[in-house]
């Protein structure tokens, strides 16, 4: 099942386009959500409607995209860190190792 017809459809499919506000495109992403889906599912729904409305705009079907602007947040907060200076150096001969092998081929 693609996205709109799993996700969006149910909850837009019916309205016109000149109907749909920010505010249902947002809720439509916090039921998401709330429904248990990540962050990849909600954006994908966000990127699928803002696409939607962009081709609409092109076609002459809309005059504004309300999908414009509405930002998915991450619930979870990625732990980001360095390579210690050990870890780099492994890397750097792995690397290297791996660079050697592809230049004799």
């Amino acid at each position: 099942m693609n996205i709109y017809n799993a996700h969006i459809s149910p909850y837009l499919g019916k309205m016109r386009l000149s109907d749909i506000t920010t505010l249902q495109i947002k809720s439509l992403i916090r039921i998401l959500a709330k429904d248990g889906y990540q962050f990849e599912t909600q954006n994908k729904v966000r990127i699928l409607i803002c696409d939607m409305y962009n081709k609409a705009i092109l076609d002459e079907m809309a005059i504004r995209n309300p999908a414009k602007g509405i930002k998915v947040v991450r619930d979870e907060e990625i732990e980001r860190r360095v390579l210690s200076k050990e870890e780099q150096k492994c890397f750097s001969k792995q690397l290297l190792v791996h660079f050697i092998i592809i230049c004799s081929v």
